[in-house]
Formats: C-alpha cells, sequence, structure tokens
C-alpha cells in the first residue's frame, strides 16, 4: 500500500464528504508526516452510518469487501460491553477488509457516533473524542488522522510485533522535549498503563494527565518509610512531564504487601485536598460509590451502602498495577491519583481489583470492612459502564458482598 494509493483513497472518500481518519502504521506515518516504512494495508477509521457510502467509494477505485461479511476488528484489549444501540445492521457494525485485484487491502474500522467500536469477541470500546483530533500528512496530502496518544493506546493489549515497536518508537517525546528535561539517554517505551510513559536514562517522560505542580509540592517532602515514591517535576514541556524513575515491576498475588505499602504512604502524606476533580470515568465512579451522585444501574447497590466513621483523607485511589516489586528494596509507588477518602477505601479497591481481575481467593475480601469494599466494588462498577463495558464480574462480587 503505497504513499500513492493512500492519498487516492482518501482523497475520494473527502470529496464524498465522508469523514475518515487514518490508523495503524499509516497513521504513525501521517503524524510524523513522512513515510518510515512498507505497510502491508490502510487502516481507517469512519462514521457507522458512513459505511454504505464508503464501500461504494471504495467500489470505486477497485475494491470489494472481502469474504462477503464482516469480521468484528479488536483494539487492544479494550473494555467489554453491550452493542450500541446505533439501529445498524450487525453486518456493518464490524471492521471489515476491502482489497483490490492487485492484494491492496484497506481494513475499515466504523464507530458510532459516541465512539463506539465493536471488538472481534463482541465487546465494545471506545475511540476517545480527542482521538479524533490528529493532524498529519501523507505525501504532502493533508489527512486526518489519530492522535498519538490515542495510536499508543490502540497498541495496548496484545504482543508486539516488530512493525508495532516500530511505530510506537515514532511515538516517543521530540528532541526538544528531551533537551528542556536534560533528560539523557534514548527513550525507552514502558510496560503498562496506557503504553505512554517512555523512561530516558533516570527520568520517566509522560503526556500531561495530572496536576503535576500540585503534585510536585504534595511529594517534594514526603519521607519515604517502607516505601518509595514517584515524584514529578513541576514544569510541563509541550504537554509533556517528567517524573523520576523507580526500579521495580507489578507483581500479581501480593496484594497484602500492596495495601501495607499503601498505608505507609498514606501515612506519610500531608493533610491536603486533591485539586478540583472533573467528570471523568473515574470521577464519576468514586462520586456514586459514595453517595455523592445517582446512578439507577447500581441502585439496589447504593442501597446496600452504610454511613462510616473513619475521617477522609489525601489517598492513592489506584494501588493495585502503581506499586512495584524489586529484589532487593522497598515496594515502588508510581502514577498517584489522589482522592480525599478514608485510606482503607484506596486498600478495599486493591481487593476488589485483586477479586474481579486477578484471581485471588474470596478470603481476601476479610482484608478490608464490608461497607468500604462495597464502596470499592460499586466504583469499578460504575467506571466500567462509563467506559461502555457490561461491569459483569464487579457487579457479580458486589452483589454476593450486598446479600
Amino acid at each position: 500500500m503505497s504513499a500513492e494509493d493512500v492519498v487516492a483513497i482518501v482523497r475520494r472518500l473527502q470529496r464524498a464528504g465522508l469523514a475518515v481518519w487514518l490508523d495503524g502504521g499509516w497513521g504513525v506515518d501521517a503524524l510524523v508526516r513522512r513515510q518510515t516504512r512498507p505497510h502491508d494495508d490502510l487502516d481507517i477509521v469512519v462514521r457507522l452510518e458512513d459505511v454504505p457510502a464508503v464501500e461504494r467509494e471504495l467500489a470505486a477505485l477497485g475494491y470489494e469487501r472481502a469474504g462477503g461479511g464482516a469480521r468484528a476488528g479488536s483494539v487492544g484489549g479494550k473494555a467489554a460491553g453491550a452493542r450500541p444501540d446505533d439501529g445498524a445492521p450487525a453486518a456493518r457494525r464490524g471492521s471489515f477488509e476491502s482489497v483490490d485485484a492487485e492484494g491492496r487491502q484497506v481494513d475499515v474500522h466504523p464507530i458510532a457516533r459516541d465512539g463506539a467500536y465493536v471488538n472481534r469477541d463482541g465487546t465494545i470500546w471506545h475511540y476517545p473524542p480527542r482521538g479524533l483530533r490528529g493532524k498529519g500528512a501523507v505525501a504532502g496530502h493533508g489527512v486526518d488522522c489519530l492522535t498519538a496518544e490515542v495510536q499508543v493506546i490502540c497498541h495496548a493489549g496484545y504482543e508486539l510485533d516488530e512493525d508495532d515497536l516500530h511505530d510506537l518508537w515514532l511515538l516517543r517525546p521530540a528532541p526538544d522535549v528531551l533537551e528542556a528535561f536534560e533528560a539523557r539517554g534514548e527513550p525507552q517505551p514502558l510496560a503498562g498503563g496506557t503504553g505512554r510513559a517512555w523512561r530516558v536514562g533516570d527520568l520517566v517522560l509522560k503526556p500531561l494527565d495530572a496536576d503535576v505542580a500540585w503534585q510536585h509540592e504534595v511529594l517534594a517532602n514526603v519521607e519515604e518509610n517502607g516505601f518509595r515514591v514517584e515524584r514529578p517535576r513541576p514544569e510541563v514541556v509541550d504537554g509533556w512531564t517528567a517524573w523520576t524513575y523507580v526500579e521495580g515491576r507489578h507483581e500479581r498475588g501480593r496484594w497484602r504487601e500492596i495495601i501495607t505499602a499503601g498505608e505507609r504512604f498514606h501515612a506519610a502524606l500531608p493533610a491536603a485536598r486533591p485539586p478540583a476533580r472533573g467528570d471523568n470515568a473515574w470521577d464519576i465512579g468514586d462520586r456514586v460509590a459514595w453517595g455523592e451522585l445517582p446512578y439507577p444501574a447500581v441502585d439496589e447497590l447504593l442501597a446496600a451502602l452504610e454511613p462510616v466513621d473513619d475521617a477522609p483523607r489525601l489517598m492513592h485511589g489506584d494501588l493495585t498495577g502503581n506499586v512495584l516489586f524489586h529484589e532487593s528494596l522497598p515496594p515502588a509507588i508510581i502514577d498517584f491519583a489522589p482522592y480525599y477518602r478514608p485510606p482503607e477505601y484506596a486498600s478495599a479497591i486493591v481487593v476488589a481489583d485483586a477479586l474481579c481481575w486477578e484471581g485471588a481467593p474470596a478470603e481476601l475480601a476479610d482484608a478490608v470492612g464490608r461497607q468500604y469494599l462495597l464502596r470499592a466494588l460499586i466504583y469499578r462498577a460504575v467506571t466500567s459502564f462509563e467506559f461502555g463495558g457490561d461491569a459483569a464480574r464487579e457487579l457479580e462480587v458486589a452483589f454476593s458482598l450486598a446479600a
């Protein structure tokens, strides 16, 4: 699939008034505005309601749907969910391939109006609206494409091949960002999270997604006692932030040690409130779990909540995958997610995660108070709903606890 082929396809769709975004390898090359490797195919994201028109325009260029039917694609390892109620026939919801007589292939990924995309297994993932704001160029022709952030997210959840690693390498921080942070060495992508973090020497560079000035002030004077902590620099450079690199790795099964490390960390935090939070999925889930927002999907669980007596204080609300273990060093705490709740709630979220997603034994539920665990499960269930999932496992565990 040459650059000229890509331009011909995009121009044809644009002239027909159809929205199209480049994804995959050509999407990455569009972002960096040059072809960096050969491409076997072209991945495009289109509006679900435009699929018939897209097929007509591709047919005019000699492309026909392979196999005559849909093959639902998969974007990384994204959250499961119900099919979107968009009225579209099932055959048009999933991704499909169109090929021409020369073997060139276009992979078409339809998304609903809310960004919902049907994965290969019938589950749903939502393209974030901000991810459709990318601008790039192919052979000098301007194109819309996925942003670098969402390109990286779409490379998560499956084993990366050489082409994937090549593409991710192109999405690393720019040289002027490295220079501004005085980062020394070649950026290396770090596993975990959304794959947006890069290690450069003794720093980790991440796109801005937290109030780093506030976190710098809060964490700068935290005394490490039985734990280590990742600390941010206060400045932001072209949307990037810099944090101290800490050695270690996440290990399943060490839930009680994660809880202990979290307790020590919380005891060392100052008496401060985090900045005002927004209306993202995690904030909504947290507020519902504490009775601050109604949420009909979990009304029965909310009715089982009872008051707790512990006072709120600053705590880390996402410890499970963010406590790293090392053979000879104390546990390291990274990606501080600040909440103002009783600290046992943080421990309960670890237990909820372990029960729902990491195969923990049922007796781990006894590690925290029942009311905290119920709130943690509601929090995770609502967050899953907000991301388009069905929260089946979270609700199963929560209802067994509430019974």
